[in-house]
């Protein structure tokens, strides 16, 4: 199945210069769309989902001039890319969801995830600088930062697409100065991570492991105190966090070389 997907993106890849009226993008259109009704079914999401996908559309590619209708070539052309372009995408999710699908890796509490897979999922709360500085960081080193709110949600509730998301070889947390709390009986409010932060956090403790979930922790916050005594690493403005992430992630087993620093 993956072999037929690569093959489509491929032709799509090829079909950057075509047009939606072309018999060469008709005949890939198709073989998308039979595919697509042979893997998930007729009335599946994924088949109504790539039908909706408009690569032309007249009264969006028209200008009216002087009384006269003509067609914006340039409209055309734009309108035509971007349907290409969210079809490619599609595709590409598509391909990693066989993928996943094609591991026969027994998950063990305390072990990574038996795969190549350049993937590290980000836990994140509301710090936007801080998801931003650390996706950008993984991308640097070669790695794929997986970003919840980024991914297609496909119709699934946020725990079904969570947990799609999850089979990852390692995640790093994110724990940054979002809320406010106190116990019962104190008087001074003090600054907390997200609770979905801290949960997200355990989930992946259990699940791949402690050695392959990393903490970056916003200078001046307290860690919650199921995790004291957890090693975590700060989230510095002169990011010296940079070295000890990548050390840890090349201890957990990923290519990183630490000479392109």
């Amino acid at each position: 199945m993956s072999h037929k997907l690569n093959q489509l993106l491929d032709k799509a890849e090829l079909l950057r210069n075509s047009s939606s009226g072309t018999p060469e993008f008709k005949a890939w259109k198709d073989a998308v769309i039979r595919f697509l009704k042979k893997q998930y079914g007729d009335s599946s999401h994924e088949v109504t989902s790539f039908g909706k996908i408009r690569f032309y559309d007249f009264y969006s590619c028209i200008d009216v001039v002087q009384g006269d209708i003509r067609e914006n070539p340039a409209k055309i052309r734009e309108m035509f890319l971007k349907g290409l372009e969210t079809a490619i995408l599609y595709l590409k999710n598509y391909l990693a969801d066989f993928s996943e699908e094609s591991l026969t890796v027994n998950i063990v509490s305390g072990q990574a995830v038996d795969s190549d897979t350049p993937d590290v999922f980000v836990v994140h709360g509301r710090n936007d600088g801080a998801k931003a500085q650390v996706s950008s960081y993984l991308l640097k080193l070669g790695l794929k930062p997986i970003i919840l709110h980024e991914q297609l949600n496909q119709g699934q509730t946020i725990i079904e697409k969570f947990e799609k998301h999850a089979n990852v070889k390692a995640a790093i947390v994110l724990f940054t100065d979002d809320d406010l709390g106190k116990y019962r009986d104190d008087e001074v409010l003090e600054v907390r991570a997200r609770q979905n932060v801290v949960f997200e956090a355990g989930y992946f403790i259990g699940k791949i492991g402690r050695q392959n979930t990393i903490i970056l922790l916003s200078s001046g916050l307290k860690i919650p105190s199921d995790l004291q005594g957890y090693v975590n690493f700060e989230l510095d403005d002169r990011q010296r966090w940079h070295i000890d992430v990548a050390k840890e992630l090349k201890g957990i087993g990923f290519n990183i070389d630490m000479n392109k620093l």
